[in-house]
């Protein structure tokens, strides 16, 4: 008698994504909030909150601000301010897969560097993001050329992006003889789409800065 024993074994660390049905239904009922969110009129309006000097957790999503940040470029936003340069620092921001393995949503996130006017200095897209393991992450350094920055917008980023996965297949035979039970494994890859989504937890680290 042969019994087949599969293990999917992720490339991706699936340790406390949620237990949701599918990425693709996450990130499409993602949309849907952002869709229905009214507009802040502009960042000026938008209610700030000081840069976490301590590593933070927070969720990004229906509950936070939206904002028009060109032609059809509607996101939602977190806008925290910095603190005045004294010293060189940096700020990590990372976000980890959510939902089921084979249609999984990510969070990717933008971030702006604004000035006292609200002007942008520099921004950061997707394409500054960097893999880490079930997730990305992006670090921004504030150096001395950088003080007349006041604040950091974060934010969801492309909707239409997806990220391509190879998932390695652990198959596992188990194979009853009369002379005992013998195991024979081998394997294969599957790929997995991972969908942009507008709205997931974000991990906010900075180095450098000491709370006083």
């Amino acid at each position: 008698m042969i019994r087949q024993l599969i293990m999917v074994c992720a490339l991706l660390q699936l340790t406390g994504c949620a237990t949701l049905p599918g990425g693709k239904m996450l990130a499409t009922s993602g949309k849907q909030a952002l869709q229905a969110a009214p507009v802040q009129a502009t960042l000026t309006e938008a209610q700030s909150q000081p840069l976490p000097l301590v590593p933070t957790q927070v969720q990004l999503g229906k509950l936070d601000p939206a904002y028009l940040f060109g032609t059809s470029d509607k996101a939602f936003f977190k806008l925290y301010r910095l603190p005045v340069f004294k010293e060189i620092y940096s700020v990590t921001i990372s976000t980890r897969q959510e939902g089921l393995m084979g249609d999984s949503m990510l969070l990717l996130p933008n971030v702006l560097m604004l000035d006292e006017a609200f002007k942008v200095k520099r921004s950061f897209n997707e394409n500054k993001l960097r893999n880490r393991g079930s997730g990305v992450e992006l670090t921004v350094f504030i150096n001395p050329s950088n003080a007349d920055e006041h604040y950091m917008l974060i934010r969801n980023g492309n909707l239409e992006s997806s990220l391509k996965q190879n998932m390695p297949i652990v198959q596992t035979n188990f194979i009853s003889t009369p002379y005992g039970t013998f195991m024979i494994t081998n394997g294969s890859e599957i790929s997995s789409e991972i969908h942009s989504s507008p709205v997931g937890m974000l991990n906010i680290e900075q180095h450098g800065l000491t709370e006083k």
